[in-house]
């Protein structure tokens, strides 16, 4: 019986089937800063946030890249962000970005990544500037939402939402500064600022806020560059963050995270095409492309592709996959090279360039300057024009020429030997009338035309 137990449970062991699911990486709880600040998590309520601001009063939001908390060196570098999400521009090398509905704020894959096992990385936060033209307690009762997608029963804010409120028992700090204008005007020497431990109830005219923040985690170097696969695989990724006071109003702004920018391959791409300027249909055109490796490292695989602009560069489009996958060393280089038939004449300008990209992911391009310009102008070669002759009375011919468009010498000579063609007139593809011009003792008068161009 004990072998027949467990020859059914192996059976049923293995029968279970195995499913297999792409999982996010891991992520932070949410931060709203640190120096002690005491939070009282409250949800905000699930209904939609009604936007609304009293009079006097302006919310700035952005979005900014600022070190891990738990990072050593995070305090050095307070000063500096906070400066720039106060004075809303570039210091120190951070830049907030507006949240408004005119531009695009975007974040990185590292820009939001942290590395747990040296508290290394970045991590998004959400700055606000709360201004009012009366002194309120600002900061008691200001809450706060974050929301991002990855919605679950677990996190029903998304996988870096979270969400509370600042209480009577929260402080200024540092990250979370308050500011009394005393007499209603800023800047004029006389303003208090907030940095250190005051509590949420004092009065104050504005509110310079880190912001709401949060990150991914990466625990170790097996895991590296999961966070840039996640955001890959999961565009568009939105980040909403909003504030509530409830006697100033509220505020809402959306940021994107996206995949880490494709670093600029160190190439030098080159192409020329011979022959160039008016051609005829039927001429070959032979395109030659160089693409060089002027980094320090390899690149590759590389792939080009040979692009066409019909409207002299103003526009391009994708016509011949080059067919060669190269890696390319330090200083090394290849050569392309496509042929291309001029089809009939006609009024486009071309021009040929040559992309070039690496085939990895993320992907990343350079384009070589465009070729000289190519018209088609002259008809193929072979394709002669055609003369008919009628009379149209006494002293005139009626003469039509036929064949490709273009300009035409119409040129006539006497019937005598000697005679000499001469030119009578340039002429276009057509008919028309022309005068008869007999020499002595003539009879007859001879007519052709040339193709001038």
């Amino acid at each position: 019986m004990k072998t027949i137990l467990s020859l059914l449970f192996a059976i049923m062991a293995f029968s279970i089937p195995l499913v297999s699911y792409a999982e996010p990486p891991s992520s932070g709880t949410g931060s709203a800063g640190e120096d002690g600040v005491v939070l009282k998590y409250t949800p905000l309520a699930r209904a939609p946030l009604r936007l609304h601001t009293s009079s006097g009063v302006s919310w700035e939001q952005s979005a900014i890249s600022i070190p891990y908390e738990k990072w050593s060196g995070y305090a050095a570098e307070r000063p500096k962000f906070m400066q720039a999400i106060a004075s809303s521009s570039s210091f120190g090398g951070y830049t907030p970005l507006r949240l408004n509905s005119e531009t695009r704020a975007i974040l990185r894959a590292a820009d939001v990544t942290v590395r747990a096992s040296t508290t290394n990385g970045s991590q998004f936060a959400g700055p606000l500037v709360l201004r009012s033209s009366r002194r309120t307690a600002l900061l008691n009762g200001l809450s706060f939402e974050v929301q991002s997608p990855g919605v679950t029963s677990a996190k029903p804010l998304g996988t870096l939402g979270f969400s509370g409120s600042f209480g009577q028992n929260s402080r200024f700090s540092f990250t979370l500064q308050g500011i009394d204008y005393v007499d209603g005007i800023k800047g004029n020497g006389n303003d208090i600022t907030y940095t250190n431990g005051e509590p949420a109830t004092t009065l104050v005219n504005e509110i310079v806020y880190r912001g709401v923040g949060n990150w991914f985690v990466e625990q170790t170097l097996a895991n590296a560059g999961e966070v840039e696969r996640h955001l890959a695989t999961n565009q568009p990724y939105p980040v909403t963050v909003m504030y509530a006071h409830p006697e100033v109003g509220s505020s809402r702004g959306t940021f994107w995270l996206e995949p880490n920018a494709p670093p600029t391959p160190t190439l030098t791409v080159s192409v020329s095409v011979s022959p160039s300027g008016d051609v005829a249909q039927g001429t070959v055109l032979t395109l030659t492309g160089e693409f060089r490796n002027d980094g320090a490292t390899t690149i590759g695989p590389l792939e080009g592709m040979w692009e066409i602009s019909l409207n002299d560069g103003g526009t391009w489009e994708n016509w011949v996959r080059d067919g060669s996958v190269s890696t390319l060393a330090r200083g090394q280089s290849v050569k392309a090279t496509q042929t291309w038939t001029a089809g009939p004449p006609d009024t486009a300008v071309y021009r040929f360039r040559l992309k070039v990209s690496t085939t990895s992911n993320p992907v990343a391009s350079v384009f070589s300057p465009p070729t000289p310009a190519v018209r088609v102008t002259l008809p193929a070669q072979g394709q002669a024009p055609t003369l008919a002759i009628t009379p149209a009375g006494k002293g005139f011919v009626e003469i039509t020429i036929g064949g490709p468009p273009g300009s035409y010498a119409l040129q006539s000579r006497g019937e005598v030997a000697s005679g000499q063609w001469v030119v009578r007139s340039t002429l276009t593809k057509g008919a028309g009338a022309h005068s008869l011009t007999m020499g002595a003792g003539e009879s007859r008068q001879f007519f052709r035309v040339q193709r001038v161009q």
